[in-house]
Order: C-alpha cells, then sequence, then structure tokens
C-alpha cells in the first residue's frame, strides 16, 4: 500500500464511487482493448463478477453504455443488447424507502430498458449487518471484499494511478476493520474508545458465530457500537444480550406500550438472571449500576465477558466460549416462573 496522498481519502462520497465505477466499467469496451489491455481485462472481469454474483454469465460483450441516475438510479451499464446490469452503490449507507424494490420495478416498466435481462446489483464498499432485506427486495449484494477480489485479479499489472489508489484505498479500509485483531483493547476498551472500525471488525466476526445483528445505536449520551442477539419473547417481553461495546448487558424490551409494570418487569427479571447466573456458577453477572426506563431496559450486567491473550489482544475463540456462557445465563432465567 502507498503512503502517497490518496484521491479517494477525500473523495469518498457515493457520487465519487458512482464516478469511480463508471469510468472503469467503460474500459470493458471492446474499443479500449489496445490502448489499455489489462485496465480492459480487470473492467471485464469486474462485470463478469457482479454478473457471476446473480448466477449469470456474460456470454457476449457489446458495446458499453453507462447511465447514470435513470430515474433515481445510481448506476446502469448496457452489457450488450440483452442484457443490464443494475447497480445500487453504496459507501457507508443503507437500502432504505423500498428503493431497490421501486428501481427495479422502475426499470422493467420503462420503455428504455422493457423485455431486457435486468441484473440488479447492490455494491456496498462499507459494511453492513445485515442483507435480509436487499436479498427480499431481488438484489444480489456485492461486496468489499468480492471488488477487491475482481479488481485485485489483475490488478499488479496496472499502472493507472485512480485504479492504483481507490484499489488502496479499499484495502486500507478493509485493513483498518480488521486492526481488531491485533490492536489490544486496553483496560476497559479505552484504547479503542471512539474508533467504530475496531468494532464493526469484532461485532463481524461474532456474526460468523452468533445469529447476531449490529449497528450504530444513537442515545442522548452520544451512542454506541451495539450488537444484539439471543432474542426470545416471552409475552409482552423480549429478553436478549446486547454488547454495547465494552459492556455486555441483559435487555428487556417491552415496546411502546406504557400501560405494562415495567418497574415490576425490570425488578423481576433482574432477580431471574441472577438467580440464573448463581446456579449456573457465573459469578460476573450483577445488577446495573442503575435501572433504566423506557421501550429497551438493561436488567443485568455481565463483567469481564473478553477473553485475551498473552499478547493483550482479544482471544476470539475464548471470548465466544465466553459469550456462550451468557447465552445459557438467560436460558436459564427464561425458564425460571416469575
Amino acid at each position: 500500500m502507498s503512503d502517497h496522498p490518496n484521491l479517494f481519502t477525500f473523495a469518498k462520497s457515493e457520487l465519487s464511487q458512482d464516478a469511480f465505477f463508471c469510468w472503469l466499467v467503460m474500459w470493458a469496451d471492446a474499443r479500449h482493448c489496445e490502448s489499455d489491455p489489462e485496465l480492459h481485462s480487470v473492467s471485464r472481469r469486474l462485470i463478469s463478477s457482479m454478473a457471476a454474483a446473480a448466477n449469470r454469465t456474460v456470454e457476449s460483450w457489446g458495446d458499453i453504455q453507462v447511465a447514470t441516475q435513470f430515474r433515481g438510479i445510481d448506476i446502469l451499464v448496457e452489457i450488450n443488447p440483452k442484457v443490464v446490469l443494475l447497480i445500487e452503490d453504496k459507501t457507508t449507507t443503507a437500502q432504505h424507502s423500498n428503493q431497490l424494490e421501486r428501481y427495479l420495478q422502475l426499470l422493467r416498466e420503462s420503455k428504455e430498458y422493457a423485455g431486457r435481462d435486468v441484473i440488479p446489483i447492490y455494491l456496498k464498499t462499507g459494511d453492513q449487518s445485515h442483507l435480509d432485506e436487499v436479498v427480499k427486495a431481488g438484489f444480489f449484494p456485492f461486496m468489499r471484499a468480492d471488488v477487491l477480489a475482481a479488481l485485485d485479479a489483475h490488478g499488479s499489472q496496472i499502472r493507472n494511478d485512480v485504479f492504483r489508489q481507490f484499489v488502496d484505498y479499499l484495502r486500507n479500509w478493509e485493513a483498518e476493520v480488521q486492526r481488531f485483531r491485533t490492536v489490544p483493547p486496553g483496560p476497559d476498551f479505552s484504547r479503542w474508545k471512539g474508533n467504530s472500525m475496531l468494532w464493526i471488525g469484532l461485532f463481524s466476526e461474532f456474526q460468523r458465530r452468533f445469529d447476531l445483528r449490529w449497528d450504530y445505536v444513537p442515545n442522548q449520551a452520544g451512542g454506541f457500537m451495539g450488537a444484539w442477539w439471543f432474542v426470545d419473547r416471552q409475552g409482552e417481553v423480549e429478553s436478549y444480550l446486547q454488547l454495547e461495546e465494552e459492556r455486555l448487558c441483559f435487555k428487556v424490551s417491552i415496546g411502546t406500550d406504557n400501560s405494562l409494570p415495567y418497574r415490576d418487569i425490570r425488578t423481576s427479571w433482574n432477580a431471574r438472571i441472577i438467580g440464573a447466573a448463581h446456579s449456573n456458577g457465573q459469578t460476573g453477572v450483577t445488577k446495573p449500576p442503575r435501572f433504566g426506563t423506557g421501550a429497551h431496559m438493561t436488567v443485568a450486567i455481565y463483567e469481564n465477558w473478553a477473553r485475551f491473550s498473552p499478547d493483550g489482544c482479544i482471544d476470539i475463540d475464548e471470548t465466544v466460549n465466553s459469550l456462550r456462557q451468557a447465552e445459557v445465563v438467560l436460558r436459564s432465567a427464561r425458564s425460571i416462573d416469575k
């Protein structure tokens, strides 16, 4: 990776990324084969990889045509007279307002593209907890790792500065997310404070082991990166585990029904969880410093949940085992009579 100034550390917007991908896919046109064979080849590989993500193959190449912001769609790429790539391009934001379903329907109903084989791609260079809604909308995710795999295939042979800087930018992004493996958190995770990338990396790793979701959680204190899982509903109450960065919480949710006796619910679940922890030999489960109120309440804390290697970094396997013990406590608490 280069230490030189990188254009894309300043051009971080989705429009800037749109421009890069439009520029790159235009190199797939046969007219540009001789002027830069390597860039032409990697451009076709990128398009082919996107098609493969949708279980399609590019069987022929025509005159490449690129359109931007057609009825709000980020990028349209005409590969040949029959096949069109519909690309919704994202950096750090996510899909919203049924935009994916709307774009796909608009394209299929338009006079310009009716009857074409439309390949809908959700291109995301940032990180995203879950893609259920993307898939449900009929789009095929193409994430940062997929982009790097396509561009790195012949990337070392390409000397074009724009291309090299974009690849370096994505590599640096990926390296920052993976630093959770090598940066010791320090006491109370003090060395991780204010670095959301480290938490995204850790939570994404946990997502490989748990049915877990993560996101930034705003609140009046400034918000935090959170991850939640092991959700179960009993009557009007939902119980689950939630990591609020360095703090592992046993949570209950009562929704917005103000008629529910939240104080009684909170006290009952605290007693059930503390009792379940003692029964299972878990001594690190305690009452929170103060009880909160509202739709989502912390009823107990699991202290010292993280496990560390001799070098001070997080030991992922041992930490996962620790989190499994928190699941055991909560499962046991759910079986206790109120």
